[in-house]
Parts: C-alpha cells; structure tokens; sequence
C-alpha cells in the first residue's frame, strides 16, 4: 500500500509530465503565430509552464523522490502520458485546414482542452496534499491552477476573434495571417540582429583603439544606461522606442498594455517600473511578465519580477 507522500509522489510526477510537453507544445505553437494578442499571451503563459516545471522538480525533490524506485516508475508512466497528448492530437493537426488562420485557431482550441485537463489535475493535487496534510503542495497547487485559469480565460476571450478570421480568410476572401511576422521569423531576425549589433559594438571599440593609440580621428560614440542590461550602442541605427531593447525583441502589444495593472506601461521607463512592481499580486506579476518578453524584453525589469514573484510564494509557504 502506498503511503501518503507516495500518493503526492504520483500526481506531481503527473502534473510535472504534463507541464514539460505543453511547454514543448507552446513553443511550437508560438513559432507559427503572428505578432499579435494570441501570441502575447502564449509567450506569457510558456514562461509560467516552464516556471512551474521547475518548482515541480523542486518539490519533487524535497519530497524525496530521487530516493525512490517507485518514484522512478511514476515518472516514466508520467512522461508516457505527456507524450500521449501530442500522438492523440497528431491526427488532428493533419486537418488543421488550408489558411493559417484556421490553424490558429485549431491550436486555441486544443490549448483550452490542455488547460482544463491541467487545471483538474491542480484540482486533484490540492485535495490529495490537503488530505495528507502537505500544506506546501497544497500551496503550490493553488498557485499554478490560478496561473492557468487566467490562461484559460485570456485564451476563450480571443478565441471568437480567431474564429471571425478564419471566416475572413476563407469564406469572404480576406486573410489576416502573415507569415513573416511569426514566432519563428521574428527569433531569426532578433538572432541576426545580436550578430550584427556586436558587430558593429566590437567594429567601434577597434576604431576607438585605434584612435587613441594614434591619436587620430575621433571616438565613436557609445551610449551606456547605468546598468548593462540596457545597453544600447549609438552606431546601430535607432529602432523606434519600443522596438529598443535587449535583443530588439517585438514591439509590445497596445491591447494588452490596456489591461495591464501598472497604467500607460508603454510610455514608462525602467526606472518608473521597478518600484511600481512591488505593489503587484502574483496574478498581476504574471501578467506584467509575459507582455514584457513579449515585447522589449528588459533583463532588469524581468528579473525584479521574477525575484518578487518568487518572493510571494516563499512568503505563503513560510507562514505553514
């Protein structure tokens, strides 16, 4: 018979099976998903999979699972049922349809079907940790149902949206997808963007060099911010505003900007930012993280919120 911390045992190794394909899943998906709402979102809610994958692990290993063969099982029965999602969903992507705007709706409605499937299996894990009087688990469980709740709910919200343009796109003849404005794409372009930008960085130190041990010509310019993670060198050509950023990523997307709890995001700088996460809750965080990576991407404004974030559930399980 089983005891309580194996039961535990099994249904994080589920859920742990469960969150590692569907970070996979979301990244594909990602790749062939324009600029856009959607993509915003999917971006958001592949860092808080991969995020949860992690404390997953962690509590995992508090719980003493390596210590196990046991556990060594469930984790292989688990990760067979990971990869069980993808082969029942292989025959279906075969009749996606013809436009990428079908497909991107299909992949809406089979990231909805993911997200009920996760948000009962949190359910489970909640009730069974509360049953053996595992507090921590019970916290945690709370916490990532919460994070896919909002995801599910973000993603029916734009689902209607996603199916109006495949009506566009097939039955009146007005497609909206652009393909070179997909995931994929724009990680090239950010890729040859970094080359080219240290390029030109390592070009201008050589002529400064240069300069100075000939006493020659002048400097180039290179403008620094006070930390290193906002760098931005003077001789690459200036992107728009929001366009400058670490990797040049996206530009950031006004419809979410709107529902963002810090108000007029866009039209903030790092420093008017930092102190206004302090006053976030974990949901809200949530949210103010997926928009920036989805579009400037500033390190220091992405670490202060993973540090509070990490704060937040720290705090919980420290007052069981």
């Amino acid at each position: 018979m089983p005891s309580s911390a194996d039961k535990v045992l099994q249904y994080l190794e589920e859920i742990h099976a469960l969150e590692t394909q569907l970070a996979s899943t979301l990244t594909a998906h990602i790749a062939m998903t324009p600029r856009s709402a959607y993509r915003d979102i999917l971006e958001r809610h592949r860092y808080e999979t991969r995020t949860q994958a992690q404390r997953i692990e962690q509590r995992l290993t508090e719980l003493g699972r390596s210590s196990s063969l046991l556990h060594v099982v469930y984790g292989t029965a688990q990760d067979a049922i990971g990869q069980g999602i993808s082969l029942v969903l292989a025959p279906l992507n075969l009749i996606r349809g013809t436009g990428g705007e079908e497909k991107l709706l299909k992949n809406a409605r089979d990231e909805a079907a993911s997200e009920a499937l996760e948000i009962a299996s949190y359910d489970a894990l909640e009730a069974v940790a509360e049953a053996v009087d595992d507090p921590k688990t019970a916290v945690l469980a709370r916490e990532h149902r919460t994070q896919e709740e909002t995801f599910l709910a973000d993603l029916r919200d734009l689902i209607p949206g996603l199916a109006t343009d495949v009506v566009d796109a097939e039955v009146e003849g007005h497609p909206h997808y652009d393909p070179m404005t997909t995931g994929a794409v724009d990680t090239v372009r950010g890729a040859a963007r970094k080359v080219t930008a240290t390029a030109r960085s390592l070009r201008g130190q050589t002529e400064s060099a240069g300069d100075q041990t000939h006493a020659a010509g002048g400097a180039m310019a290179v403008e620094t911010t006070a930390d290193a993670d906002d760098t931005v060198v003077a001789a690459a050509p200036k992107a728009p505003v929001d366009a400058q950023v670490d990797g040049e990523g996206r530009p950031a997307t006004a419809e979410l900007d709107d529902d963002l709890a810090i108000a007029d995001y866009d039209s903030l700088s790092v420093e008017q930012i930092l102190p206004k996460l302090k006053t976030l809750s974990a949901e809200e965080l949530a949210a103010v993280d997926g928009y920036e990576r989805g579009g400037r991407g500033r390190k220091r404004v992405l670490n202060r919120i993973a540090a509070l974030r990490s704060k937040k559930v720290d705090a919980q399980l420290a007052k069981l």
